[in-house]
């Protein structure tokens, strides 16, 4: 039986926190991507990994280092 971390899903408060903060919506940062909104969702809930390059997009549009979102 696996658990909810070895499955992924852990939220990932850092994005989220920073999302608020940034006000960006999940709507947004989607479109931005050029991802769907439940992708971003699923990233954001912890239900799917974050592949590297879309971390890194991430930092990019929000403006922050990559570190400090995941």
């Amino acid at each position: 039986m696996s658990t909810s971390i070895e499955r992924g899903d852990k939220m990932n408060i850092k994005l989220k926190i920073a999302l608020l903060k940034k006000q960006v919506k999940q709507q947004e940062l989607a479109k931005k991507l050029k991802i769907s909104e439940s992708l971003v969702s699923y990233y954001i809930n912890g239900h799917k990994e974050v592949p590297e390059d879309i971390k890194g997009r991430i930092a990019q549009i929000l403006q922050m280092k990559k570190v400090d979102l995941f």
